[in-house]
């Protein structure tokens, strides 16, 4: 699920029933969401071992399919699905779903309930999601119990003869790390971040497959930030995008970014290579961006939104440079075959202004803010702020002169100089 999260909560081979709360700690995003996930794993694991594979309740008609002038209707209430409770407050036609595929002109269709679990971004439903009283400040994501009803031509004569027709999507036996193909880390948490790695946002690491495939074939698409950066597309007009006011997200020239809606991913549809951004017009009443090529999305989505990605490859048979925005942080993407990695080794670009970057944040960490100053004459200098680092590149090799500010000691605010 895309979002603004730390880590995943709880995987699928871990036992873990919930996270306690210990006496003036912090709480964290993934242990919140962990007595959540854990509490959702035993209610479904429970329901389908009494329930099995799908049922309702006695007497009940949900989800019970009418067939009358041509208009398929599905019938109110709550059905039971792999311990998932598909739930449809009233009743609806099967042509009323959004963006799905029409019934068969003739002859005979086998109708099933396709049940998942649904994760909807605040972009994904700004008018539920979003507080307006917070100027379009997006709060939490939801997840909810997602279904369609789908409809199937057959020449089958009984419905489970029609059901083993099905070619329903398995999950991929892939597999893939992540490996670093640069130097170690510094063995001291408080070196400075001239390591590349010192640049990570601090969110989940995305790899998403956006289009099936093998090996060589499927679209991956990378995020170091779990794909949360998303914003409600108002309008779409040929490669034009009206974006809604986001306080938070901006787009800028040369992003990648995903066009996606609800019912995209619900029918796992393929998307297509990435959009790439190019000039953006900024206003109070939303961005409008305009991408590489016109946009092959139904403007009348629910759902509709721009998804920003770091990177995107066709194919995961080689290694593959997982950059940000650009710049190389030494991370590859490697296919395992037989349990072994192959790795490629890229050479870097931009070497000479990362050299300059590191030893500027060396020099500014390690000799400046390590020192305890203490001149009786001038006074303790404690807080030091970074401020600017200035470099120059010539023949000689590569200067640095990190500039910094200090705030001198102040008697009256002596404990805070301690």
């Amino acid at each position: 699920m895309n979002g603004d999260y730390t880590k995943v909560p709880l995987r699928r081979d871990e036992r873990w029933t919930g996270a306690r709360m210990q006496e003036g700690r912090v709480l964290l995003d993934h242990e919140w969401n962990l007595n959540l996930d854990a509490a959702a794993r035993a209610a479904q694991a429970a329901a389908r071992d009494v329930i099995g594979p799908a049922g309702v309740p006695v007497g009940s008609d949900a989800f019970e399919v009418d067939f009358s002038l041509g208009s398929l209707t599905i019938q109110a209430g709550r059905m039971w699905v792999d311990g998932l409770a598909a739930f449809a407050p009233a009743p609806f036609t099967y042509a009323s779903q959004d963006q799905i595929e029409p019934l068969p002109a003739s002859g005979t269709a086998f109708v099933y309930l396709d049940v998942f679990t649904e994760h909807v971004q605040p972009a994904e439903d700004p008018l539920e999601l979003l507080d307006p009283a917070l100027a379009q400040i997006d709060s939490a994501a939801r997840t909810r119990v997602g279904y369609r009803v789908r409809a199937h031509p057959t020449a089958a004569a009984t419905c489970s003869e029609a059901f083993a027709e099905l070619t329903l999507p398995a999950e991929s036996t892939g597999a893939m790390s992540i490996a670093r193909s640069g130097p170690p880390a510094p063995s001291d948490p408080c070196a400075p971040p001239g390591d590349p790695l010192g640049r990570l946002p601090d969110g989940l690491f995305r790899v998403e497959v956006l289009d099936g495939g093998d090996e060589n074939g499927a679209r991956l698409a990378w995020s170091y930030e779990d794909g949360a950066a998303s914003v409600a597309i108002v309008s779409v007009a040929g490669d034009e995008v009206t974006l809604a006011p986001s306080p938070s997200v901006r787009f800028a020239t040369g992003d990648v970014v995903e066009v996606s809606w609800l019912a995209r991913r619900a029918d796992r549809v393929d998307h297509g290579a990435l959009y790439t951004v190019g000039p953006v017009v900024t206003g109070p009443g939303g961005d409008v961006l305009t991408l590489d090529r016109a946009v092959t999305a139904p403007a009348n989505a629910v759902g509709l939104a721009l998804r920003r990605w770091d990177g995107q490859t066709l194919g995961g048979a080689a290694a593959v440079s997982a950059t940000l925005r650009g710049a190389d942080l030494e991370l590859h993407l490697e296919p395992e075959h037989d349990g072994k990695s192959q790795v490629e080794h890229r050479t870097l670009e931009t070497d000479d202004a990362r050299s300059m970057y590191a030893a500027g944040e060396t020099l500014l960490y390690r000799e400046a803010l390590a020192k305890d100053e203490h001149d009786e004459e001038r006074g303790r200098f404690e807080d030091y702020i970074p401020f600017f680092i200035n470099g120059t590149m010539g023949d000689s090799g590569i200067n640095v002169s990190p500039g910094i500010k200090l705030r001198p000691y102040d008697q009256t605010h002596a404990d805070r100089y301690q």
